[in-house]
């Protein structure tokens, strides 16, 4: 117990125990006033809570489907029973009832099934359609045709193909579809194309035309001596010729002119008939020597050095006089000079690849027209053949060097040019 007090209430909850007032009887409830209660608080009180469950059945829901044969049923969704869950906790001292008893009710909702039943009538009907087969088309190279030019020798013609198809239909909606069979009633016939081949072009190439050479007495020059009085020019011809190829091989050429578009210049010779003491001519030093396994050439009793013009050809000695022979550079150009030392111009084939020096002796590099044709020489010289692919850009070059600039099949593919030699 303890020590009563006084206090202002509207009502008093107590759990575990009771409370006392000065009225007979022991709860008090009533409008608020002042009262004396007095407190008694217990030290063992069981609490007991007793559960109670009962089923909810489910609710079944049968709905027809008319697209479901006739006759079958389809569950669309499992039922589950739902439940009622009740639970009451009760508290007691020594057997005696402690306040009352708290009820709790937990429900759990059931899950209705949903059953279909098929009211659809089952239809299998056996389909027969026909379909197009396309037919492919064939190209074919023809030599007799030119570049560029296509004619189609055989047109195409499709085909036709015949299905037979079992179809079931449920309630009017098509369910399945079974292949009965799959016939070729009509092959298809190719389409043939005649691809030319033939490309005619004319091309322009020029040829040296030599120099005669007049020898003239010179009574002013010792005996067995020889000057040049005039230096010798080749002349130039010019040739236009209409070049045939087929498949990118030359078949023919014919010459439709010829032109000398530049005259040779004779070379004069001054010949010595002034005769000589013979010890004179033993020292005279004129022309070709040879001297330390090295080719040098007098001129007037002087080794000459540089490039040097001699009978007809250019040749280039070093600052020692001595002829210079197979690659050469000459401050950042590049020059072929022969076994003979001769400079060497136009096409030049050295250990079997081929190149082109122009009419100065300098080899050429990247594209380079020679005539009317375009060709490409690489970084060392070398003249290119085959696929080049130049940035994003693709060209071809025939087995000659020259740039494909027409339509051409290369190893069995059809391939496409434009004027620039572009691959499209």
């Amino acid at each position: 117990a303890i020590n009563p007090e006084e206090f202002y209430y509207d009502s008093i909850d107590v759990s575990y125990g009771f409370i006392w007032t000065s009225y007979p009887g022991g709860y008090y409830s009533g409008p608020s006033q002042t009262v004396t209660v007095f407190v008694e608080a217990y030290d063992s009180v069981e609490e007991k809570k007793t559960e109670d469950i009962q089923v909810i059945p489910f609710e079944t829901i049968i709905n027809e489907n008319p697209h479901l044969p006739e006759g079958e049923e389809r569950i669309v969704q499992e039922g589950v029973n739902g439940s009622k869950t009740t639970t009451t906790t009760t508290r007691t001292h020594y057997g005696e009832m402690v306040g009352n008893p708290v009820v709790e009710e937990t429900t759990k909702e059931p899950i209705s099934e949903i059953i279909e039943i098929g009211t659809g009538k089952v239809e299998v009907d056996v389909q027969t359609h026909m379909q197009e087969i396309l037919f492919e088309t064939e190209y074919v190279n023809n030599p007799d045709l030119l570049v560029g030019t296509e004619e189609v020798s055989q047109e195409g013609v499709l085909g036709e193909r015949t299905i037979v198809e079992k179809v079931t239909t449920v309630g009017g909606e098509e369910t399945g579809r079974e292949m009965i069979s799959d016939e070729i009633t009509t092959a298809p016939v190719n389409k043939v194309v005649q691809v030319g081949t033939k490309a005619v072009k004319e091309e322009s190439r020029t040829e040296e035309l030599p120099f005669e050479i007049e020898y003239v007495n010179n009574p002013n020059l010792l005996i067995g001596t020889e000057k040049v009085s005039q230096e010798g020019v080749v002349g130039i011809l010019t040739i236009i010729e209409e070049v045939t190829t087929i498949d990118g091989e030359e078949a023919n050429r014919k010459v439709l002119s010829e032109e000398v578009t530049t005259a040779p210049v004779k070379k004069v010779v001054q010949v010595g008939t002034k005769a000589a003491v013979i010890e004179d001519i033993a020292k005279i030093k004129d022309g070709w020597k040879k001297e330390d396994n090295n080719w040098v050439y007098y001129k007037d009793n002087e080794k000459l050095n540089g490039w040097q013009f001699i009978n007809s050809h250019w040749y280039f000695m070093d600052t020692s006089g001595y002829m210079k022979t197979d690659w050469t550079q000459i401050g950042s150009t590049w020059y072929y000079l022969s076994g003979s030392g001769a400079m060497q111009t136009g096409w030049t084939k050295v250990d079997n690849t081929w190149y082109y020096l122009s009419g100065s002796g300098a080899m050429q590099t990247g594209w380079t027209k020679v005539g009317n044709t375009w060709y490409y020489l690489s970084g060392s010289g070398a003249m290119q053949t085959g696929w080049l692919k130049l940035g994003q850009t693709w060209y071809f070059l025939n087995n000659d060097g020259s740039m494909q600039v027409q339509n051409k099949t290369i190893n069995g593919k059809w391939y496409r040019f434009d004027s620039s030699g572009r691959m499209l």
